[in-house]
């Protein structure tokens, strides 16, 4: 927002209370149009692949709770999950692919994320079991061109 119109909103609002019969004039047009684009586009639906680390460092404990730092990001997936609206889009991939070395393995393919959906997400992040080494760079880029659907062919990662 320009300064301009936070201020206008400031006095606006101490207007108000000053004197509860004022009404504020109405917004300049042009933050409107803002607002209802913005408004717009957060209820754009979401694509998202979790691409989730289960390499052996997976398996360090951390924290007061002393959980497995797999354990903390399974259960950021079941709440971001549980965030996700029916249109929104969501799929899941695991690297290392081959718990050992591998890039990136779909265990779910990107689709429309009802509850059907998002319990195959949590049911596949479930029986996923850290090992192996980090092969990172790899799942970004093997990630980064996932189609909808498609299933991801685990490649190796480039010589060193």
């Amino acid at each position: 927002r320009s300064r301009d119109t936070r201020l206008l909103i400031v006095e606006t609002a101490l207007r108000l209370f000053a004197d509860p019969a004022f009404r504020p004039p109405p917004p300049p047009l042009g933050d409107v149009a803002e607002v209802l684009g913005r408004s717009r586009t957060s209820q754009q639906p979401g694509r998202v692949l979790l691409a989730i680390d289960t390499s052996g460092s997976m398996l360090a404990r951390v924290g007061a709770e002393a959980e497995t730092r797999f354990e903390i990001v399974a259960r950021g997936v079941q709440n971001s999950l549980a965030q996700m609206g029916g249109q929104d889009e969501v799929g899941l991939s695991v690297f290392p692919g081959d718990g050992v070395k591998a890039g990136i393995r779909q265990l779910v393919p990107i689709k429309q994320g009802d509850e059907l959906q998002r319990r195959a997400v949590s049911n596949a992040l479930s029986k996923a079991t850290p090992a192996g080494e980090t092969p990172l760079y790899r799942a970004i880029v093997e990630g980064e061109g996932a189609p909808a659907g498609d299933p991801l062919e685990a490649q190796h990662d480039p010589p060193a």
